[in-house]
């Protein structure tokens, strides 16, 4: 059964932020796992879909991660948490990292240590799988308001067209390009919001309105080439009659 009472706080080991094997992802999913836990028990038994949206990481990328864990000695997991039985998780602490944290360390190490943890997120959050929240870009990050952005990703919501995370940052891209055009990215976001829209309008592109021709349009255009088929007969009889009637005279 999942532990479904929300505490305000958990009780996790010091290790798992010394543990620089550990990306922030693992580190999410592993202290999700921790709150499910009572305080009598290291074993729990939280659904995907209940850890995926304790720590905003996507399920499809839970069964992978507690598989990391466990090779990391960080989790002993059984079964595969289908939907009639979920997985049983038993959180642990390696030997490994026990051992190493009863060394006393100087800051230097210290120091190296968060920067590799720094940057093995780095490199994991690059994944496909796994996007995160990026912040505005710095092109445009002093001229966006940042509470008509969160209106605009609101707005998307309400008309049931949320943005991705790759969708948010090619529409701060279009907006950095019209900002450089002499466009206000703010004027553009409340636009597109009063109007409804989905997307924001290119102010630099025309758009021009086809004509749709009537019935009687359509007929004359169609049939232009008789009249100018008869016009020219017209001038070819003309031309006859004046011939025939020069040698009339002639012949008088």
């Amino acid at each position: 059964m999942e532990n479904t009472e929300e505490g305000k706080f958990i009780i996790v080991p010091r290790e798992i932020i010394e543990d620089d094997r550990l990306t922030l992802w693992q580190i999410k999913v592993l202290l999700a796992l921790y709150s499910f836990r009572n305080k009598n028990t290291d074993l729990v038994y939280p659904s995907r879909e209940s850890i995926s949206k304790r720590c905003g990481i996507r399920k499809s990328g839970i069964s992978k991660t507690t598989s990391e864990l466990v090779d990391l000695e960080w989790l002993e997991k059984t079964g595969k948490g289908g939907k009639m039985k979920a997985s049983e998780y038993r959180v642990t602490v390696p030997n490994t990292v026990q051992e190493s944290c009863t060394v006393q360390e100087s800051c230097t190490v210290q120091e190296s240590r968060t920067q590799t943890v720094q940057e093995s997120c780095t490199q994991k959050n690059t994944k496909e799988e796994y996007p995160i929240k990026t912040p505005l870009t710095p092109q445009i990050s002093n001229l966006l308001d940042q509470e008509v952005w969160e209106e605009f990703r609101l707005h998307r919501k309400k008309i049931k067209k949320p943005m991705s995370e790759y969708a948010e940052r090619l529409m701060k891209k279009k907006l950095t390009r019209l900002q450089s055009e002499g466009h206000d990215p703010n004027q553009l976001l409340q636009e597109t919001i009063m109007n409804g829209w989905q997307g924001i309008v290119d102010p630099n592109k025309k758009q021009t309105k086809t004509k749709y021709l009537s019935a009687d349009e359509r007929a004359r255009e169609n049939t232009s080439w008789l009249d100018e088929e008869i016009l020219r007969r017209k001038q070819d009889g003309e031309k006859d009659r004046e011939h025939n009637t020069g040698g009339i005279k002639v012949i008088q």
